[in-house]
């Protein structure tokens, strides 16, 4: 009798642990990862890019035409804007590019970082940024423009910084 009890409690025991197992195994699959959603581009090329230009006290910024775009209905968006480019620099420095996203206001919005620093390259170079616009409005039309920038080197010196082959690529992902 000793081993007929044993018997059932060893059964018994199976279907419960195996019932865990099959409650563990349908909760995991209720985890499986989510689908990405489509992502929406647009994009900009400049073949002269921005341009930055400071002698002394006094100095210039060159700018492009932003790239406007509509973010569809249905929801807001989240972004990346990404700048590829070729840039050459005269002077110290220090160099720094950006992407500008405003809205139909005009308003330009807290992208991060706001601008990242870029080596000093006399003989050229090229570079690939990425920044995080925040989440953007269904319907709404915004324009996008890359910039770069330098700082008053003062006294007889000068910083210039020259940007060509730009790409400036948007992409949006349902939020």
């Amino acid at each position: 009798m000793k081993t007929r009890s044993g018997l059932v409690a060893a059964v018994a025991l199976a279907l419960v642990g195996g019932g865990g197992y099959a409650a563990a195994a349908t909760l995991a699959a209720d985890d499986a990862p989510a689908v990405p959603a489509a992502v929406e581009r647009v994009h900009a090329y400049y073949r002269a890019g921005p341009s930055a230009e400071y002698d002394g006290d006094s100095g210039g910024i060159g700018e492009v035409r932003p790239l406007r775009f509509v973010v569809p209905e249905g929801g807001s968006r989240v972004g990346v804007a990404e700048l590829s480019f070729h840039y050459r620099t005269r002077g110290a420095g220090p160099f720094y590019v950006s992407v500008n996203i405003g809205d139909g206001a005009d308003t330009n919005l807290t992208v991060r970082p706001d601008e990242q620093f870029l080596a000093p390259a006399p003989d050229g170079g090229t570079a690939t940024v990425r920044f995080l616009p925040p989440e953007l409005a269904g319907g709404d039309t915004y324009a996008a423009y890359p910039a770069v920038n330098s700082a008053f080197p003062g006294g007889a010196r000068k910083n210039v910084i020259r940007t060509n082959k730009v790409l400036l690529t948007v992409d949006l992902t349902p939020r």
